[in-house]
C-alpha cells in the first residue's frame, strides 16, 4: 500500500501509534518495556502488530506467543528503511510495536528524522518507550538521539530492576554549564516518565522458562506456588497502574 492510499485512509479512522523500544545498551530493559506495552495494548484490548528487531534477544517473538509479529533485524541504514516501508505498509489501525536491538543507537541518530517524518505524514502518534537504569550511558543516548528525533515523544522508563525511584540521580541532575537536567529537557519538552517496578525473580524465572505473557503466566500457563501467584498478580496490578502516563500518550490526553 503506497502512502498517498494510506492518508486516503486516515482521513476516514483513527491510526494506531508507533511505539519504538529505546534505550541503546543491551541489558537495561527496553525490550521488557516493550513487553510490558504489549500487554497493557491486549488488557486495552488494541490491536497491535509487533516487529522484533532485537534478533539476539526477541522479547517479542518468545514472550507474545500468538501476536502477529515479525522478525526484522535493525543494524544497518537499510535495515532501517525496511522498516520505514513495514510502517507504511501496516493498517492503520492496528498499532506499531517496535523492538531493537542493543547498539541501534547509531541508526536511529541518522534515520530517525525518517521515522518522525513518517508518523506524520501518516497521522500515527510517536511514542519511544526509552528504558532507563541509573547509569548515564542512556541519558547520553537520549540527547544524542535528540536532533533526529527529539524529546517530547519519549516516555522514559526507569527500570525499578536498577532500584527504587530515588536512586535515578543523574537523571535529575543538572547537566554541565548550568543545563537543565535530562529529565527536566524531557519533561519540558512535553515527554513523560514512568516508574517500572521490579518482577519478582520467582515467577520472573518460570515465565522466561514457558515463554509466555504476564496475562498467561497467571492464568494458569505455568505452575506457580499461592506465594508466586501473588507476588506475580501484585506485580501486574503496580505495573498496569505505572502505565497510565502511557495510555493518555496512546490515547492522545
Amino acid at each position: 500500500m503506497t502512502t498517498k492510499e494510506h492518508v486516503a485512509r486516515i482521513r476516514v479512522q483513527n491510526s494506531g501509534s508507533v511505539i519504538l523500544s529505546s534505550g541503546d545498551k543491551g541489558g537495561v530493559g527496553k525490550s521488557f518495556a516493550l513487553r510490558c506495552a504489549a500487554h497493557n495494548l491486549n488488557r486495552w484490548q488494541l490491536d497491535w502488530h509487533g516487529f522484533d528487531g532485537d534478533a539476539r534477544n526477541s522479547h517479542l517473538v518468545r514472550f507474545q506467543p500468538g501476536s502477529q509479529i515479525e522478525p526484522l533485524v535493525l543494524k544497518v541504514d537499510s535495515d532501517f528503511d525496511r522498516l520505514l516501508d513495514k510502517i507504511e505498509g501496516t493498517d492503520p489501525r492496528f498499532h506499531i510495536l517496535i523492538d531493537t536491538p542493543a547498539g541501534s543507537g547509531d541508526v536511529i541518530e541518522r534515520r530517525g528524522d525518517r521515522l518522525v517524518k513518517l508518523a506524520q505524514l501518516l497521522g500515527r502518534p510517536l511514542i519511544r518507550l526509552f528504558a532507563l537504569d541509573e547509569e548515564d550511558d542512556v541519558l547520553m543516548a537520549i540527547q544524542r538521539e535528540a536532533p533526529a528525533m527529539g524529546l517530547g515523544n519519549i516516555v522514559a522508563v526507569l527500570n525499578g530492576r536498577f532500584g527504587p525511584r530515588s536512586s535515578f540521580l543523574l537523571w535529575e541532575k543538572q547537566r554541565r554549564g548550568g543545563l537543565p537536567s535530562v529529565r527536566d529537557a524531557v519533561l519540558g519538552a512535553g515527554g513523560t516518565e514512568i516508574y517500572l517496578p521490579v518482577l519478582p525473580p520467582l515467577p520472573r524465572m518460570e515465565i522466561r522458562d514457558a515463554r509466555c505473557t504476564f496475562a498467561q503466566a497467571l492464568d494458569g500457563r505455568i505452575d506457580l506456588s499461592f506465594s508466586q501467584r501473588s507476588n506475580l498478580s501484585d506485580w501486574i496490578a503496580e505495573m498496569e497502574a505505572a502505565f497510565e502516563p502511557f495510555r493518555a500518550r496512546i490515547e492522545g490526553r
